[in-house]
């Protein structure tokens, strides 16, 4: 019963470690309505995707890890839904030195059609 108690434990601490790592979603910028107009019309981003890519480009703009995030119509496509998670894998330029770009999965969370955290992770699931 002990180690039943202690692998819950674990689980549940592994998960708010998890939930703590998002950040609290940006302010929208200027460009996030232009950004968002783009995803839906050009690269036709379902409504939850374009949020989310444009509140990735938001917190990439005023973050420390990257300057810049890249989408192609196929990483759009492909982005995933799951209940109240959106998760768009693309690439990103490392602000370090301004010309390495790398993997990078934007993991949004939503509640009634309103971001309520996001994160910018380096890799592809």
């Amino acid at each position: 019963m002990k180690k039943a108690a202690i692998l819950v434990s674990g689980i549940l601490a592994l998960g708010f470690v998890s939930a703590a790592q998002a950040n609290p979603v940006p302010k929208p910028s200027r460009d996030y309505a232009g950004n968002y107009k783009t995803l839906v019309e050009d690269q036709k981003a379902t409504p939850q995707v374009a949020r989310c890519v444009a509140s990735g480009y938001d917190l990439a703009s005023g973050g420390h890890d990257y300057d810049r995030l890249g989408f192609t119509e196929q990483d759009i496509a492909a982005a995933k839904i799951s209940g109240t998670n959106v998760s768009v894998s693309g690439q990103g330029r490392k602000k370090s030195d301004g010309i390495t770009w790398v993997d990078i999965t934007v993991q949004c969370t939503e509640n009634a059609d309103k971001l309520t955290a996001i994160e910018i992770v380096t890799g592809r699931p």
